[in-house]
């Protein structure tokens, strides 16, 4: 298969994700809150919040260790893949466990009901409730190990579409539940039962295709996961920075302009990160092929291949932010039913600050992709904490569009720390990446190359390493 195809597979494959998301989250408030009521609706998210946290236990080593799986495989090196990967597993297996025992005897010993007010949920509920959702976590946590193998072995788009399958079974479900009048413990057993079914549909399929990469801990070795400390904390920065973006942007501006600013805040700003869901897709869908790219030491196609997912971007970002420019208002009211009224200058600040963040995310996959990304990580959490004491001084005299300003500051410094970090990575400069997105025949010339230029597929590689 060509490097053109798998890309367009892997797009496809993850674009389809927050499509399923916001289907899912657009159809479930009205639907729960028309059979649950808005009382046990709540406490239902209440409970739901918090296992969500156990999915960062994984300390960003399934993202570091697929990328160090996939240069590994591509430079010929199946044991030192298979080495990578079964310690991963034992590190994400044990920490599981031992975060499956603390969730247990906390739900059993805390009073769920003084802690959240719960009402409408009776205290046996809440818990079995609790410890379900913690359980489907801990299991969803496993996924992360296994999609580090089908990032290495070429098959991301199968992996990502194989999850997207689980995720949509499992929306489909849970209107029935709510539909037959199942309570919160029952949604939470079936989510349970779908997650681990899905792992292990994930485990065949991987089994299936790359046998040699196999699931055990045999081949674990602790050494071997010394090498990935320092870019697994490092990845960890990035949702902690994205936490900074959103809770704490939204407690700053509930504290300096008030919780009605808040409510309008929230949705402009949901409505102006439309262009950042797809070109986080192009992200991920160049973050293996770099990976592949720079296993086998071939720099000229990782630039080509930055070059042309950079191209990508602007050109999806730029048409769907003047699309917005013009439509989000009316969009805005349409979806509120009117109830407020959007504010003009903050949300085009808004736009062009997600303008700017696609561009450097993308570039960012470059830096991931080598597991050489702990000087974005730190420069990221600077100035997202400089963007959030920006907003505090500016919003109490310009009010939401001090907000706007304080986040494109912060963008704008990363798109220059970023690019110049990837830029040097691939062997390029900035201004020649600049200056190939404004010849869209480059573009085309990348496309017309890779899709005639087979790259060495995962069955090959296999061959080439069984087979020296």
């Amino acid at each position: 298969m060509s490097v053109a195809r798998r890309l367009v597979g892997s797009f496809g494959a993850s674009a389809l994700g927050p499509g399923v998301t916001l289907l899912v989250q657009l159809a479930n408030v009205p639907v729960m809150l028309r059979l649950w009521g808005p009382e046990l609706y709540g406490e239902w998210l209440m409970l739901s919040a918090i296992p969500t946290y156990l999915l960062l236990s994984d300390l960003g080593f399934g993202n570091v260790a697929g990328s160090a799986m996939t240069m590994s495989v591509h430079a010929g090196d199946r044991a030192g893949a298979r080495r990578i990967f079964q310690s991963t597993t034992a590190l994400v297996s044990l920490s599981s466990l031992i975060l499956a025992a603390v969730a247990v005897t906390f739900i059993l010993l805390l009073p769920l009901q003084k802690i959240f007010s719960l009402r409408a949920m009776p205290l046996s509920e809440a818990r079995a409730t609790l410890l379900l959702l913690c359980l489907n976590c801990l299991v969803i946590l496993q996924w992360s190990v296994l999609m580090s193998a089908y990032r290495a072995t070429g098959r991301y788009a199968r992996g990502m579409l194989i999850v997207n399958l689980i995720r949509i079974v499992e929306g489909a479900g849970i209107f029935v539940i709510l539909f037959t009048h199942g309570r919160p413990e029952a949604l939470a057993a079936y989510m349970l039962v779908v997650s681990l079914l899905g792992t292990i549909w994930l485990v065949i399929q991987h089994t299936r295709y790359a046998p040699w990469l196999r699931m055990g801990v045999r081949e674990a070795h602790w050494g071997t996961l010394r090498g990935l400390v320092r870019p697994a904390f490092a990845f960890m920065a990035f949702p902690a920075c994205a936490a900074i973006s959103t809770q704490g942007m939204t407690l700053v501006i509930g504290f300096t302009l008030g919780p009605l600013a808040v409510a309008l805040f929230n949705p402009m700003r949901t409505l102006s990160r439309i262009p950042l869901q797809l070109t986080d897709a192009i992200k991920n869908s160049a973050w293996p092929e770099l990976s592949a790219a720079f296993g086998r030491n071939d720099q000229p196609l990782a630039r080509r291949l930055h070059r042309g997912a950079f191209q990508a971007s602007l050109l999806i970002a730029a048409a769907l932010t003047v699309v917005l420019w013009f439509v989000g208002p009316f969009a805005f009211r349409l979806w509120v039913h009117g109830r407020m009224v959007i504010a003009l200058l903050p949300f085009h600040l808004l736009l062009v600050e997600v303008f700017v963040n696609s561009l450097w995310n993308t570039s960012s996959s470059v830096a991931m992709s080598v597991n050489r990304h702990e000087r974005v990580s730190l420069w990221y959490l600077v100035f997202s904490v400089l963007s959030i004491v920006i907003v505090a001084v500016l919003s109490r005299y310009i009010g939401l569009a001090g907000v706007g300003v304080g986040m494109l500051v912060a963008d704008l410094a990363m798109f220059v720390t970023v690019l110049t970090i990837s830029t040097s990575i691939v062997g390029d400069t900035v201004p020649s990446l600049l200056m190939a997105c404004c010849r869209p025949a480059e573009l085309l010339a990348l496309l017309s190359s890779i899709r005639h230029r087979p790259a060495p597929s995962p069955e090959a590689v296999e061959s080439s390493v069984a087979n020296p």
